[in-house]
């Protein structure tokens, strides 16, 4: 990573939140968003590496460099030294954000998740169980009607019309549902003749049909029908 990509560089306390995005952005570009939460190396004996092991070292090197390069000379010598990427990010949360048990940012990050693409909404669900643990542990619990309200505002709102909200919806239940729903719909549509991907995969295929035998194709599909 140059440095010239790096557009915010951490000084302190009053600009701390806008770096907090800052990583935010650069994580979910790098699909490495997961480091925002967990160690994601913490039980990894590197001398002795299991099957995927070598992905998660990669990846908490890439989290490194990223933070590495966007603060300055004083917070990079708070953190010298230290191999976890999430293990810096709490340092320096608890340095300059306010302390560990400080929610500002997660809430704020929180009112700020919004997508009206459904081929976004597993990632966000995802990210948005992530803030609801960290908070958790922060000793900040988010009731279940609370859960729902962040969950149905942050998707599009078309698709959420097919979900009626009940006193007995249970948030973790209906985000599961909505995953499953999700992941139907993407392999459904993957699968549908009218989509350029399934045009372009057929095509590409070593099988052509002709064109008779694709009108005969098309009409025992209607036939089966009958």
């Amino acid at each position: 990573m140059s440095q010239e990509k790096i557009a915010i560089i951490l000084t302190g306390s009053s600009n701390y939140f806008e770096w907090m995005n800052h990583i935010w952005a650069e994580f979910s570009k790098e699909k490495i968003i997961n480091y925002l939460y967990t160690d994601g190396i913490k039980d990894i004996d590197t001398k002795n590496l299991k099957e995927g092991e070598d992905e998660k070292l990669a990846q908490n090197g890439t989290a490194k460099s990223i933070i590495i390069h966007s603060i300055s000379r004083k917070i990079h010598s708070e953190v010298v030294g230290m191999e976890s990427a999430f293990l810096m990010l709490k340092k320096i949360q608890r340095n300059y954000g306010g302390g560990e048990n400080d929610t500002t940012y997660w809430m704020m990050k929180l009112n700020s998740l919004k997508t009206s693409n459904e081929k976004e909404i597993t990632n966000f669900l995802e990210e948005m169980s992530n803030i609801f643990n960290t908070l958790e542990k922060a000793d900040c619990k988010l009731s279940n009607i609370e859960k729902l309200k962040y969950l149905y505002n942050a998707l599009p709102g078309e698709y959420m019309k097919k979900y009626i909200l009940k006193d007995s919806t249970k948030y973790e239940e209906l985000n599961k549902e909505i995953q499953e729903d999700i992941k139907n719909r993407l392999y459904n549509r993957r699968d549908n003749p009218m989509e350029i991907d399934f045009v372009n995969r057929g095509s590409n295929s070593k099988k052509h049909y002709t064109k008779d035998k694709m009108d005969q194709h098309k009409k025992q599909k209607i036939l089966c029908h009958l």
